[in-house]
């Protein structure tokens, strides 16, 4: 039996988000693995791997600077752009971390907890639900009930376009750099 399919690999990841993260961001992580799960049945993708997916997505976003960079570089190398602010590599830490600690070996989930911050070209069906849930969940009071409806009336390629589109006007808006990734994933939808 798989340990997705055991329970061990929720009840952990559970117990790390108590001990690892603040309650706000706890209930975000909650609040992603439940819209993730219910994302799952309609693109025809195990829930519980959605759900898994949601709850480990941001177990590494509270770490210090120094811890992040080096869990993220046990799955890749870092790159410049992500050394400054290294915060775009949580990702890839969680997916590190609950390699290590549980033994979650699930490349498509790995890859999911990876790719939920800029996304990237070719992702999988897992990594785009992870990627537009983190954004669409209904705790985040930058997104209104209109801009939920409206993405809810799309495909899932569609909002993932949406949603990148969100990001980059803040970006701008912010003048910070978009990740090549996120951009080529955006041409490659478009």
């Amino acid at each position: 039996m798989d340990c997705i399919a055991s329970g061990d690999t929720v009840s952990g990841i559970l117990r790390m988000l108590e001990t690892r993260l603040s309650p706000s961001r706890r209930n975000h992580s909650l609040a992603v693995a439940e819209l993730a799960r219910s994302m799952c049945g309609s693109a025809g993708v195990d829930p519980t791997r959605g759900y898994v997916a949601g709850l480990a997505h941001d177990l590494a976003r509270e770490m210090n600077s120094r811890d992040l960079l080096r869990l993220a570089a046990r799955r890749q190398a870092c790159s410049p752009l992500e050394l400054a602010p290294p915060v775009l590599v949580h990702g890839r830490a969680a997916a590190a971390l609950v390699n290590a600690e549980l033994g979650l070996e699930d490349e498509e989930i790995l890859l999911a907890l990876e790719d939920h911050v800029t996304g990237r070209p070719a992702m999988g069906t897992l990594s785009r639900i992870v990627f537009v849930a983190d954004f669409l969940e209904p705790g985040r009071k930058m997104i209104s009930p209109a801009f939920r409806l409206r993405a809810g009336r799309l495909t899932l390629e569609g909002q993932v376009v949406l949603v990148l589109e969100q990001v980059f006007a803040w970006l701008r808006a912010n003048k910070r750099p978009i990740a090549p990734a996120a951009l080529q994933l955006y041409k490659e939808l478009r």
